[in-house]
């Protein structure tokens, strides 16, 4: 057993915190930003493997002060234990500037306005090599050469200079979200990346930062100690033009996987399979509920509850979404005003082999959804026109003509019905049983949720060391549509991704049961079947999506419409 040398000691903990040309722009930042910068520029050359310059407007810091700040722990941010427990800071280590200086060729120039000069100073792989008076203005420069020169251990694991440069846009793209009201500018390689004035709002630094359109939905909400700002995407259209998620926590860029799953989870209903949403999400929470010194990079926090805080989140978002319905509490033409059927029976008599199934429900007068958009529809009548391709009902508005997926519609009015009566849905025997082989990780994984299965009408015994035989079903699902059922639900077990399993057993078994009972495109319906799945569908809590994720209705405006044909409406017809 021996004692590292001090210079292996100090390469080893730089290696833990400077990983890349990126994690030294992240520490430069972070520092500028807690010293009260208000204008932070950025250049870079050949991916910040050759040069990094940040300059600052911040605080600065005085001769003594600068000679002290590179020695390891040296922090003007806490000063003891306790201070742990409620960092506000984005810096409080003392680490950066030892660990930057130890494997690079670093000069500082800073200045406090205390003194008649500033301060100057040279440092080669950790050991100072020249201080001298400096003349600059109130701020801070660094300049960080030939990364990693002395420690070729980490050199030789560096990206091309086009990889490095661009985690480094990414850096200081995260940086400038974190802080909307500061200037921050990247150049790299002589070539401006990125210019972002001060900007009065999150939403305008969003728009500065990632290029979306202006469509995203703004979110607050305060659930306890938590309290959510943010911009999330319409579940409808892809508003972004690349999608991202980014998190922010006390103003900290971080990453949570869990709170990313809570995202993705009040999405579920609203986005197609394996499409994440994009997100930016700012959350102010009182430094005692929060833990940030568990990662070296600082990337990662740990809540003091952390089930509350994923829920805080899932609601929010939840109810943002709620809020964005448009097509709610709209009735039929008072000419035909018969009461609704049960969701069941839409499809009975349409032609069998096009039809699967159905399970007789209870009728049920439809719920009268509250005014969520800025523009209801609720005291207008429409007509249906008729079908189109056997696949879309058409109807008829005052301001324009509506096309609804016939499919997805029933599908939606399904799900909610069969959510409603979940505990109760009615299963068959299979007289031979289908048999599917699995590994011994999804084998466990699904026979400890055996009982849960079996509350939703689906059997499941074990058949073998690694096998089961499924004994019932569903009747909506038959023996196909279970196999396909258990066969997504084992590759969520085998995938290991964290996600809530048993919600997601649940909300997958009610998509598999609402898609199979629905009726099916080209299929041709009455005129009394397309009035009730249209009645059904605006009874529910969200008629724009299907279950899966897809549209159900378009929309042609009759402006619109007007403007193609080049006509205008006149005395209440068209001239």
């Amino acid at each position: 057993m021996k004692i590292l040398p001090p210079e292996v000691a100090g390469k080893i903990a730089a290696g833990e915190v400077i990983e890349r040309p990126a994690s030294v722009v992240k520490e430069l930042i972070e520092n500028s930003l807690d010293a009260g910068a208000t204008r932070i520029r950025v250049s870079t050359q050949e991916g910040g493997k050759k040069s990094i310059r940040v300059e600052d407007d911040g605080c600065g810091m005085s001769r003594e002060d600068t000679l002290i700040c590179f020695e390891r722990h040296a922090t003007s941010k806490i000063t003891e234990a306790n201070d742990l427990l409620r960092i506000s800071t984005r810096g409080f280590r003392g680490e950066a500037l030892p660990s930057i200086a130890e494997v690079s060729r670093l000069q500082l120039w800073t200045n406090d306005l205390s003194g008649e000069a500033g301060t100057y100073v040279r440092i080669l792989g950790g050991q100072k090599e020249r201080v001298e008076d400096a003349a600059l203005p109130r701020g801070t420069i660094v300049e960080v050469e030939d990364l990693f020169f002395n420690f070729p251990a980490r050199e030789k694991f560096l990206k091309t200079p086009g990889g490095e440069a661009g985690h480094i846009a990414r850096t200081v793209e995260l940086a400038a979200l974190s802080a909307p009201a500061v200037f921050v500018s990247l150049t790299s390689g002589g070539r401006k990346q990125l210019q972002c004035e001060a900007a009065g709002s999150a939403r305008e630094r969003i728009v500065q930062v990632l290029g979306t359109r202006t469509e995203i939905l703004e979110l607050e909400e305060v659930s306890g100690p938590f309290r959510w700002h943010g911009f999330i995407e319409p579940p409808l259209e892809r508003s972004v033009e690349r999608p991202f998620q980014h998190l922010f926590v006390n103003a900290r860029p971080v990453k949570d996987r869990a709170l990313m799953f809570a995202l993705r989870r009040a999405y579920q209903e609203y986005l197609q399979k394996d499409i994440n949403p994009s997100a930016v999400l700012y959350l102010t929470v009182d430094p005692g509920v929060v833990d940030v010194n568990v990662h070296p990079t600082k990337t990662e926090v740990k809540f003091l509850d952390s089930s509350d805080a994923f829920r805080s989140l899932l609601n929010a978002v939840k109810r943002r979404l709620g809020r964005l319905q448009t097509f709610v509490s709209v009735h039929l033409d008072p000419e035909s005003p018969a009461p609704p059927r049960p969701l069941a029976e839409v499809g009975s008599s349409a032609p069998r082999a096009l039809v699967a199934p159905m399970m007789p429900l209870p009728p049920e007068e439809p719920s009268q959804l509250p005014l969520t958009s800025a523009r209801s529809l609720k005291d207008e009548p429409f007509s249906i026109l008729g079908q189109y391709m056997d696949s879309f009902i058409v109807l008829s508005m005052p301001d324009g003509i509506l096309v609804i997926d016939q499919h997805n519609a029933h599908e939606r009015a399904l799900y909610e019905e069969y959510s409603s009566r979940f505990d109760r849905l009615p299963a068959q025997k299979f007289l031979l049983p289908p048999v599917m082989d699995l590994s011994e990780g999804a084998f466990t994984k699904i026979m400890e949720q055996a009982a849960q299965f079996g509350r939703y009408g689906l059997v499941v015994e074990e058949a073998g060391p690694r096998s089961i035989a499924i004994r019932e079903a569903p009747p909506q699902l038959g023996e196909n549509g279970a196999l396909a059922f258990l066969a997504e639900i084992v590759r969520a077990a085998e995938s290991g991704d964290g996600r809530d399993f048993r919600s997601y057993l649940e909300l997958h078994l009610l998509r598999s049961l609402a898609c199979h009972s629905a009726i099916k495109i080209n299929t041709p319906l009455t005129l009394e079947k397309m009035e009730r799945i249209v009645r059904n569908l605006f009874a529910t809590s969200t008629p724009m999506v299907c279950p899966h994720g897809r549209p159900i209705i378009v929309k042609l405006r009759l402006d619109e419409i007007l403007r193609g044909l080049r006509r205008k409406t006149e005395g209440g017809g068209v001239a």
